[in-house]
């Protein structure tokens, strides 16, 4: 019997006022790049000198789409450790977690288009990266990312 075994991800970026009004949805699939597998690799399979966990999520200002051989954001402007929350664990062979980052005022203001998964606070490998059109995030503004990861048998 052979397995076949499937890693996506899809982001959803939540814009909101100062007074927690929710002024955007979008939604994005994400896109793993080649140091990312490489990085779920040694994850995986070194017993030791594991590289660190990506939990920290990146955004930018940078236009060109994603390419699998990006290793960094275009124009990265702010990093931020996420929060780590198991979704589902084993119901149908299917895996979910969701890093979650939320951006507060003053904290990537601009108009974001881009946003990527590391495993460092700066620097770092890039697990991967998504490009959307362009959020407006005002200095009062807050914005969540919550990225979901899905590992399922194919």
């Amino acid at each position: 019997m052979k397995e076949h075994i499937g890693i996506c991800g899809q982001v959803k970026a939540r814009l909101r006022d100062e007074f927690g009004t929710l002024k955007l949805t979008v939604f994005k699939d994400n896109t793993i790049v080649y140091i990312g597998y490489d990085h779920i690799r040694q994850s995986i399979s070194k017993s030791s000198g594991r590289p660190a966990a990506a939990d920290y999520v990146a955004l930018g200002t940078g236009a060109s789409g994603v390419v699998l051989t990006d290793t960094t954001l275009g124009t990265e402007i702010v990093r931020k450790l996420s929060t780590f929350s198991m979704v589902e664990t084993y119901p149908g062979f299917k895996d979910q977690w969701k890093l979650i980052t939320n951006f507060s005022g003053g904290e990537g203001t601009g108009t974001i288009t881009e946003s990527g998964v590391f495993n460092a606070v700066s620097g770092g490998s890039m697990l991967c990266r998504t490009v959307f059109s362009g959020i407006q995030k005002g200095s009062s503004d807050s914005l969540e990312f919550v990225w979901t990861f899905t590992v399922s048998q194919s």
